[in-house]
């Protein structure tokens, strides 16, 4: 599991980080991409924050890889939790990853 934060300049829509900065970045840093469905599914942090789950294949070497993300923004951040592995590896994993990402909040700095 990766968890990555980016800063922005500018205050972030979570549709406007998906279209212009997530999206492009998965279909360009990935081999043979396939999404499970065609738009991000709308989900909520702790039921309360707004977030986007993402769930997808790529091809890693000849290896198919299963990938999950959750992104989300807040306070002129966007949030990136990234959950990854081969068909063994992401089945065996996936619950204990789901609950960990189900776990986090923002509080108010």
């Amino acid at each position: 599991m990766v968890i990555f934060i980016e800063e922005f300049k500018d205050l972030y829509s979570l549709d406007k980080y998906w279209q212009d900065i997530v999206k492009p970045r998965i279909k360009n840093g990935f081999k043979k991409v396939t999404f499970a469905t065609n738009n991000p599914e709308p989900i909520n942090l702790k039921k309360q924050h707004p977030a986007y789950k993402l769930i997808y294949t790529h091809d890693q070497d000849g290896e198919l890889i299963n990938r999950t993300e959750i992104i989300t923004v807040y306070n002129f951040r966007g949030y990136n939790i990234a959950f990854t592995g081969n068909d063994v590896d992401y089945g065996s994993y996936e619950l204990v990853a789901l609950k960990v990402i189900d776990s986090l909040q923002f509080t108010k700095p």
